[in-house]
C-alpha cells in the first residue's frame, strides 16, 4: 500500500480524546487495549494533580497522529538521592521554583509505553513530520498556558530508534526511565516452570504452597470491592523503596472507570483468604499481550500468603489459556521479576525548556541523572540486568 500523499498537517490541542470520534483513533492505535477507551477512562478519573487533555495531527479532517496529553507539576529531585536529594531539598524549600516545575507531557502517566499513535500507512519520513507538527502544537499550547517545559513520557529504544534525530533537532534532551519488563509466555504452564533456574523452581514451589489457602476470582467490575481495592494499593505505594509522588498517584474511581470502558479487555484479579482481600491487581488484554497496571496487597498477610506469587502464576496461566506470548510486566521489583524469566526494556524521557539558557543548563545535568539509577533492584542486579539490546 502507498503511504498517503498529505495535504496540509495541522496540531490541535483537544479538551478530551473523545473530542474526535473513536473510529478515527482506534484506525491509529489498532488493536492496543491502551487506546481511546482506555485514555477517555484515565480523563475522567484523573489524579488529584493532573488535568488531562490530548493532542491530534490532522491532515485535512483526517486524524494522522494523536496521544493523550496532561499538565502538572514535576519535582525534578525525584531523580536525585543521598547528599544530592538533601540539597534539592534544601534549595526546593527556599526557591520552589527551581525545584517544583510546571510541565506539559505528552503520553499518560498511567501507561507504561509512549502513548504515540501514528498512522501505521506513514513511511519514515511522514512519521517523523507528524511528530514535528505535534511538536509544534504540544510546545505552542505550553507556551500559551504559561508552561516552560514539554516532554515525552516512556519513549522506548524502539520507538527511539526513528524519534530520536527530530527531538534532538528540535533541542530535547533524555534521561533514562525506569526500564519496562516483559515475560515471553511459553505454551504450557509445565514449559514455563521448567525454563527457570533450579533455584528458582525451588523458590516458587515453597511460595505457591504458601498461597495454597488463597481463593482467585477473575471478574470484570469493581463494585463491592472498590474502597478496599484502593486501600491495598495505597498500602503497597506506601511500601515503594523509590517515591515517584504525583507519577505513582491513581484516583479512587479509576478502577471502576477502566473496568466498565474496557469491558472484556480488562479483568480484576482478586486474591481472598477466607473473607477478607487481602490483594489484587488490573490487567489488560490485548491481542498478543497482557499488561498489568497496578497492584496491591494488604500486609503483612499478602507476603505471609505469597500472593505477589500467587498473582504472578494467575498471569502467566492467563497467557497460556489464551495463548498470549507476552506478558507485561511494569516497572518494579525488577530483581525477583529477572529471576521469573523476564527481559527489561530501556525506556526514555525526553523533555525541553522553552527558554534557551535553562534548556541548556537541564541538557549539562540529564548526563547525571536517570530514574533508574534510583532504583534499588536495578542497582543489585548491576550489570547482570537482562536488558535487551536495540
Amino acid at each position: 500500500m502507498n503511504p498517503p500523499v498529505f495535504r496540509q498537517l495541522t496540531a490541535r490541542i483537544l479538551p478530551s480524546i473523545a473530542t474526535i470520534n473513536a473510529t478515527a483513533w482506534d484506525r491509529i492505535f489498532g488493536a492496543a487495549s491502551e487506546g481511546f477507551d482506555y485514555f477517555l477512562a484515565c480523563e475522567n478519573a484523573p489524579p488529584s494533580m493532573f488535568e488531562f487533555s490530548a493532542i491530534g495531527v490532522l491532515d485535512g479532517k483526517t486524524l494522522v497522529a494523536g496521544a493523550p496529553a496532561f499538565r502538572t507539576n514535576f519535582r525534578l529531585d525525584m531523580m536525585l538521592e543521598g547528599r544530592s536529594r538533601n540539597l534539592a531539598d534544601w534549595v526546593g524549600r527556599r526557591f520552589p521554583w527551581l525545584i517544583n516545575i510546571a510541565v506539559m507531557g505528552a503520553g499518560s502517566p498511567h501507561s507504561d509505553s509512549l502513548s504515540l499513535a501514528i498512522d501505521p500507512a506513514l513511511n519514515a519520513s511522514q512519521r517523523k513530520l507528524a511528530l514535528e507538527v505535534l511538536l509544534d502544537g504540544l510546545e505552542r499550547q505550553a507556551a500559551l498556558s504559561g508552561i516552560g517545559m514539554t516532554f515525552l513520557k516512556n519513549v522506548s529504544d524502539r520507538d527511539s530508534h526513528w524519534s530520536h534525530e527530530v527531538l534532538q533537532r528540535r533541542g530535547y534532551a533524555r534521561v533514562a526511565a525506569l526500564p519496562i519488563a516483559t515475560l515471553s509466555v511459553p505454551n504450557s504452564e509445565d514449559a514455563y516452570i521448567a525454563s527457570l533456574s533450579a533455584n528458582m523452581r525451588s523458590n516458587m514451589r515453597r511460595k505457591m504452597k504458601r498461597a495454597k489457602g488463597l481463593r482467585v476470582e477473575v471478574r470484570d467490575f469493581v463494585e463491592g470491592v472498590e474502597e478496599e481495592i484502593y486501600a491495598l494499593r495505597d498500602a503497597t505505594r506506601r511500601r515503594a523503596t523509590t517515591d515517584y509522588d504525583v507519577f505513582a498517584e491513581v484516583s479512587t474511581n479509576y478502577f471502576r472507570q477502566v473496568l466498565s470502558r474496557l469491558g472484556e479487555r480488562a479483568k480484576l484479579l482478586l486474591y481472598w483468604r477466607g473473607d477478607a482481600l487481602i490483594g489484587f491487581a488490573l490487567v489488560l488484554i490485548e491481542p498478543g499481550r497482557l499488561i498489568e497496571k497496578y497492584n496491591g496487597m494488604r500486609y503483612p498477610d499478602g507476603p505471609d500468603h505469597g500472593v505477589f506469587f500467587m498473582n504472578w502464576m494467575t498471569q502467566v496461566r492467563l497467557c497460556v489459556e489464551r495463548g498470549i506470548p507476552e506478558l507485561h510486566a511494569g516497572e518494579t521489583t525488577y530483581l525477583t521479576k529477572a529471576r521469573l524469566g523476564c527481559k527489561l526494556h530501556r525506556s526514555w524521557i525526553y523533555f525541553r525548556h522553552h527558554r534557551s539558557p535553562v534548556n541548556g543548563l537541564f541538557g549539562l545535568l540529564s548526563r547525571w541523572i536517570a530514574f533508574d539509577s534510583t532504583d534499588p533492584d536495578l542497582r543489585k542486579l548491576g550489570t547482570k540486568a537482562p536488558y535487551v539490546e536495540p
